[in-house]
């Protein structure tokens, strides 16, 4: 079993997507560390892959996904849980890892087209409901 965090970044209207290198879209994600909670792992993975920081990004509280799926790896099944969390970011800078193609800042709706698996378009419209819920607050 893998677990891992991560997070949908938001910079204003905005949301940032990730190309992986297998071609994929979606979001800042990687392994959860031994020792590690699932938000340093979220800022770890997001310093890394993105070179965003935690003086760059700010945890909006109240949004948790959870999110489970089964891949393959080397020819076995693997089981994975993964940590969504929702942030602001405070600019569009990117500095892209090896391990990721491009990323694009999108507005909701293209975003959503965009993001390849079904698990990361239902937290991605999870974090947009919570988004509009508090805006209305």
């Amino acid at each position: 079993m893998e677990f891992s965090s991560g997070a949908v970044i938001r910079h204003h209207e905005t949301f940032l997507i990730l190309q992986y290198g297998l071609g994929h879209w979606g979001f800042v994600k990687g392994h959860i560390e031994p020792g590690e909670t699932a938000i340093d792992a979220f800022y770890r993975e997001a310093a890394e892959e993105t070179g965003l920081t935690t003086t760059d990004l700010l945890l909006i509280d109240g949004f948790h996904e959870i999110i489970h799926y089964i891949y393959k790896k080397n020819g076995h099944n693997v089981y994975k849980e993964v940590q969504y969390y929702l942030a602001d970011s405070q600019t569009t800078t990117v500095r892209l890892s090896s391990e990721h193609k491009t990323y694009r800042w999108l507005p909701y709706d293209e975003a959503l087209k965009q993001i390849t698996f079904p698990g990361d378009q239902e937290v991605f419209k999870k974090a947009h409901r919570f988004l509009q819920t508090r805006s209305r607050q």
